[in-house]
């Protein structure tokens, strides 16, 4: 079945599945690792200790697919 889908139509599913669920399922290391991207921590430490506002977890799923195929971050 996923042999005949479009990747347009892959890339738009993708775009649906929540990071936590990507990472509860173990793959969001696995697809950052394949468009050749570091995984990011989930929630970097600003100088006071505490979660910073631009971790990975406060972004939305098209901004974690756009940084995953294009390898950058806006």
């Amino acid at each position: 079945r996923a042999a005949g889908t479009p990747d347009h139509e892959i890339s738009s599913l993708l775009a649906t599945v929540p990071p936590a669920a990507l990472r509860r399922a173990g793959l969001l290391d696995t697809l950052l690792d394949l468009v050749g991207h570091p995984a990011a921590p989930a929630a970097p430490v600003d100088g006071t200790g505490t979660p910073g506002a631009d971790g990975i977890e406060d972004m939305a799923v098209d901004e974690l697919v756009r940084m995953a195929l294009d390898g950058e971050r806006d």
